[in-house]
């Protein structure tokens, strides 16, 4: 049942991107769909343009980068088929791997990426809406929401850290707010990458 729906959030997406969203339901006019055993795995804070993980080196190229979600066989992971996974590094440069919830098809799941040294909340920008809830240091949180066009911050002890975040979610969109240790905030919309890393 999760493999159908990532499958079919993969469709959904790539329509969008193209502009061909009445085409969904014609394979021939989207891209092809994942592997049986298909993992999807992104990678967030990570610099330069190719990573190597759990023995795969992954790629990047002027339509991609490693924050977008590529495509492995789940027999080349420790994970199993249908997983999406947000990869980032600890303060040493190891990686933290985070196996994401269910995506709904019909609302957004807004991800918050807490990579700096306290707790924190992503909130309205007036701070009295909580959109996710404290995320500890090194932690990822996630909220279905539906699409809006809506300001964020990130609070932390009470008080908003970094800047404001202006939003325009629309459905099929896979957004994450990062916080970086130096208190940047800044919005990381991924895509699927076509192909598998093998």
């Amino acid at each position: 049942m999760f493999r159908n729906k990532i499958i079919r959030l993969f469709a959904v997406q790539f329509a969008i991107l193209t502009g061909c969203f009445p085409a969904i339901a014609q394979d021939s006019l989207y891209a092809a769909p994942p592997p049986d055993d298909a993992v999807f795995v992104r990678f967030i804070g990570v610099d330069g343009p190719n990573v190597d993980w759990q023995e795969l080196r992954f790629t990047t190229d002027e339509t991609s980068a490693l924050d977008d979600y590529f495509v492995v066989h789940a027999s080349d992971t420790t994970f199993d088929r249908g997983s999406m996974i947000t990869v980032f590094p600890d303060e040493s440069g190891a990686f933290i791997e985070v196996v994401e919830p269910p995506r709904s098809i019909d609302k957004i799941a807004l991800g918050f990426l807490n990579l700096g040294d306290v707790s924190a909340s992503l909130k309205t920008a007036d701070g009295k809406v909580e959109i996710v809830g404290s995320v500890a240091p090194l932690g990822l949180g996630f909220r279905d929401v539906n699409p809006i066009s809506i300001s964020v911050a990130v609070f932390a002890d009470g008080e908003e850290v970094g800047n404001v975040l202006d939003l325009s979610l629309r459905r099929g969109q896979l957004a994450t707010v990062v916080l970086s240790a130096p208190g940047e905030v800044r919005l990381v919309e991924s895509k699927f990458v076509p192909g598998v890393v093998e």
